[in-house]
């Protein structure tokens, strides 16, 4: 419930209920997904990441619609509770790689990020 109402999410109490009630009420506005303006390209995507990383998540998977696709989440920083992910396509990634890789964004210890 803490770490809902830390990332901006509404929490209802019923009297008389043992259930929490997580909502999603809060609106963030956020820039569009845009073609980057130093980076244009004749063929292929005209849009660019943003800073939010659900936008980001949400762009691969529109364009990659594959199982293969795998998404692993992290979260840094134990001020700031910043959320990271390691993005790969299961079938072409060396999973000793992705193992190390994953490793290494473990061992990581900041206060914020």
């Amino acid at each position: 419930m803490i770490e809902a109402l830390l990332e901006g999410r509404s929490v209802l109490l019923i009297d008389g209920e043992e259930m929490i009630y997580l909502l999603d009420t809060g609106s963030i506005i956020k820039r569009d997904t845009s073609e980057p303006m130093n980076e244009k390209v004749v063929r292929g995507s005209h849009e660019g990441f943003v800073e939010d990383l659900g936008t980001n998540v949400h762009l691969l998977r529109r364009r990659i619609s594959s199982r293969q696709l795998a998404i692993h989440y992290h979260k840094f920083g134990t001020d700031t509770n910043t959320s990271v992910c390691i993005v790969y396509m299961k079938n072409i990634a060396n999973p000793q790689l992705v193992q190390e890789i994953t490793k290494r964004i473990e061992s990581i210890e900041m206060d914020i990020l």
